[in-house]
């Protein structure tokens, strides 16, 4: 027996209804917080990381100090720099002195004057690598890290990623749903 038309009409009309109402779905799955623009802290020179000056997930300012490397062996290559130059200088100072009287000296002064510039460039060098050293907040964020103290004392080489500061505004959440 066929239906009659107006009860074919009432089931699609039924059929239509129900298409139309939302049906809620759920999931639970893991999600993870994920910074959109993260800026890297890396290292600048090989060296050892002396100490994390945050902890893990504080907020900091731009510029504010986030670890500090091993300096030792720069300071020190910088004060034999300095003794190296107070010497250079002494020696120009002697040549300048002689050259007055004697034509061997006058010849050295360029010389002397060359080594005094170059020990000048290299106290420069040393004395802003010691301030590279100090790593500071590149912007205003939060530090991203996992523990301090499993960086205190680790080696690192250039350009090795130490710490990340993401903008808490700019954030994506990332969640792992699995397809079955």
């Amino acid at each position: 027996q066929a239906l009659p038309a107006r009860s074919k009409l009432y089931a699609l009309g039924a059929l239509a209804a129900v298409l139309l109402m939302p049906v809620r779905l759920s999931v639970l799955a893991p999600a993870e917080v994920a910074p959109l623009k993260p800026i890297a802290v890396s290292a600048p020179v090989d060296g050892v990381v002396a100490q994390i000056l945050v902890a893990p997930n504080q907020p900091v300012t731009q510029d504010m100090p986030l670890v500090a490397v091993d300096d030792t062996a720069t300071r020190n290559r910088l004060a034999v720099a300095q003794k190296t130059l107070d010497v250079a200088r002494a020696d120009l100072a002697r040549a300048a002195s002689k050259a007055f009287a004697d034509d061997a000296s006058k010849s050295e002064l360029q010389l002397l004057d060359a080594r005094v510039r170059e020990r000048s460039a290299e106290i420069a060098y040393l004395t802003e690598l010691l301030e590279r050293l100090k790593l500071k907040a590149p912007q205003a964020g939060i530090a991203l890290f996992a523990d301090a103290e499993e960086w205190r004392g680790r080696p690192v080489q250039v350009g090795e990623r130490i710490m990340t500061v993401a903008d808490p505004a700019q954030a994506a959440l990332t969640i792992y749903v699995s397809p079955d």
